[in-house]
């Protein structure tokens, strides 16, 4: 092998590092070989229980990973249908404190509305109303 434009003294220095490196690839086949066929074996048997170990956790949790991940991903996919649903509640509680106003200037005391229903009895839906917008809020809100 002829080093092109090379001197010798540089050709003899890579000879001396590649003689080097057999010898390093030469001990570290040979520290592999101890430890497979036997005096290391026990070491070796550590480390590949050790490693199926490790392997294990990872699957478990690359597993709860994914599971969180669909959680999450079906959490975010609630968000606009509860905002939808508030918004919902929201206009049906104007409304009905809108047919409450319009019953209220008739002079009606005991009905309003064409529903028929009490003063009292529409101020207790409202009142039901506004708690269901606001819990529905809250839990908007958390997540």
């Amino acid at each position: 092998y002829q080093v092109q434009g090379g001197s010798s003294t540089e050709l003899q220095r890579l000879e001396i590092t590649n003689a080097h490196l057999v010898d390093t690839i030469q001990s570290l086949e040979d520290q592999l070989k101890n430890l497979v066929d036997g005096s290391d074996s026990e070491t070796f048997d550590v480390l590949k229980r050790r490693e199926r170990e490790l392997r294990d956790k990872l699957l478990t949790a690359e597993k709860d990973n994914l599971h969180l991940q669909l959680e999450v991903d079906s959490l975010n996919a609630g968000v606009p249908r509860l905002r939808n649903r508030v918004t919902e509640l929201e206009r049906y509680v104007d409304v009905l404190k809108t047919e409450l106003g319009a019953g209220s200037r008739r002079g009606s005391a005991s009905t309003t509305g064409r529903s028929g229903k009490s003063v009292a009895e529409l101020e207790r839906v409202v009142a039901a109303m506004k708690r269901g917008v606001e819990k529905l809020q809250s839990e908007n809100e958390s997540l």
